[in-house]
């Protein structure tokens, strides 16, 4: 027995459709033990897209490009790999309304006259056998089922059901919803339970404001207003689960909303959480106004610990345990930043004292790291410029190294400079406090006090 797993985006480890698709794998193979998974990666390892040389060499003409003839070859494999599955799951994140080009690469090679279909008297028909499985793990960011106002934007799964022209997938879409039918009143109740709050008094009103609750939710939670605003425009479209066949072809305990939130919780106490809307967005490089003049506040301390140690105290920045001083000062420039449109700091951190490439760490976020020597921060706050936060581990022996903070901002206009200088004399209570604070902790990690987290930090992935 062969499963053919397929995977399409190109988010790597940060995707929804990969995470989705890899559950289906692992429960079909539970329930079919001693199976041969194959698995194609088509963002790591992409066909090529049509061209008229692919044509020519389809009808008979000579190949003589190299690489021609080894993405023939290539999607001559993907063919016979699925003639051979029995089960087959595609990951397929939706990308401007469709599916990812590399997937449709991959459906051009196998969608072959003859061999997975033919023309007869009314029209196309599959070849494929009738016994096989295929499931689509599909994730998108909006709502586009019928009567949404999205709904003649979705050439996504109508596409992929169309083409795979299964008896059990044939222009359907399964609904996965839980065991119980709530209204977002009582699913506020229930979450305000369990995170221990009184009872929440809901106002309701009469009309819906997407813009309006954006901000006010972007105002009160540590959610941004541009993730705030699509999710309040959702409320207007039904969510609830219209059937439940899907659990006849997966089965598997359907958690309650309260079951849910307790799990979530608790990953969260622990660590495990992967991936976070809080990790959502771009990791700048260079602005477009780079070379100009950049202003630096440089620091340094000598610490009697050794570089992992001083590392692991870096790490621990932001978050709940906070930036090891002037909380005052952090809090109110946290609240600033939210009054006028950015994160502010209660975005907190994904794990509590481990840090990885592109994580948010409150209104900062990570654009280098290098374990047990450098840690640098970028600003997503809002500012007339761009600053970044450095810090540079340097060991002196085997038992001490100096740390060098550098504070660097390049400013963006006349405004960008006042700014400067008017935050300037703050960075006494902010910087130095902070240097002294990590200080501290990395001689209790030394000294045996406390002890580091045994988690690896990861490394940057590119």
């Amino acid at each position: 027995m062969q499963l053919l797993h397929i995977d399409s985006s190109v988010l790597g480890p940060y995707s929804a459709s990969r995470a989705l698709s890899a559950e289906i794998v692992a429960r079909q193979v539970a329930l079919h033990p001693g199976i041969n998974v194959i698995h194609r990666d088509l963002a790591a390892d992409a066909a090529l897209h049509l061209s008229s040389a692919h044509l020519a060499a389809w009808q008979g003409g000579t190949v003589q490009d190299a690489a021609l003839g080894a993405d023939l070859a290539k999607g001559g494999a993907y063919l016979e790999e699925l003639l051979a599955a029995d089960i087959i799951v595609i990951g397929a994140p939706m990308y401007n309304f469709s599916i990812p080009s590399q997937l449709k690469a991959w459906i051009d090679r196998v969608v072959v006259a003859g061999k997975t279909f033919r023309y007869g008297a009314s029209g196309a028909e599959g070849l494929l056998s009738k016994t096989k499985k295929v499931f689509i793990a599909s994730s998108r960011g909006n709502v586009y089922t019928a009567g949404s106002p999205a709904a003649a934007l979705e050439h996504h799964e109508s596409y992929l059901t169309g083409v795979l022209e299964h008896p059990e997938t044939a222009a359907r879409v399964f609904d996965i919803g839980g065991p119980e039918v709530l209204t977002y009143l009582q699913i506020m109740h229930i979450m305000a339970e369990e995170l221990h709050l009184r009872r929440r008094v809901i106002i309701p009103v009469p009309v819906l404001t997407p813009l309006l609750s954006s901000y006010w939710i972007h105002l009160v939670t540590p959610l941004s207003k541009d993730i705030a605003r699509p999710l309040a425009e959702g409320l207007k479209n039904p969510v609830v689960a219209r059937e439940d066949s899907i659990t006849e072809i997966i089965p598997q305990e359907l958690l309650t909303v309260r079951q849910a939130i307790k799990a979530a919780r608790s990953k969260t106490a622990d660590g495990q959480v992967e991936t976070s809307w809080s990790m959502a967005g771009p990791i700048e490089g260079d602005p477009h106004w780079a070379g100009g003049t950049v202003f630096q506040d440089v620091r340094e301390v000598q610490i009697n610990a050794p570089p992992h140690a001083v590392f692991q105290a870096v790490s621990l920045l932001g978050g709940d345990h906070g930036w090891y001083s002037a909380k005052y000062l952090w809090t109110i420039r946290g609240w600033m930043d939210r009054l006028v449109g950015g994160p502010g700091i209660r975005r907190g951190r994904l794990h509590p004292d481990r840090l990885g490439y592109g994580e948010a760490l409150d209104f900062w976020r990570v654009v280098g790291i290098e374990r047990d020597k450098s840690l640098v921060l970028r600003a997503e706050m809002k500012l007339p410029g761009v600053a970044v936060l450095e810090f540079c581990i340097e060991p002196c022996g085997s038992a001490a190294c100096k740390l060098k903070q550098n504070a660097k901002f390049q400013p963006k206009g006349l405004l960008g400079i006042l700014y400067w200088y008017s935050v300037l004399p703050f960075h006494h209570f902010v910087f130095r406090g902070m240097l002294e604070g990590i200080k501290t902790q990395a001689e209790k990690f030394a000294k045996g006090d406390e002890r580091p987290t045994p988690h690896e930090v990861p490394e940057p992935s590119l």
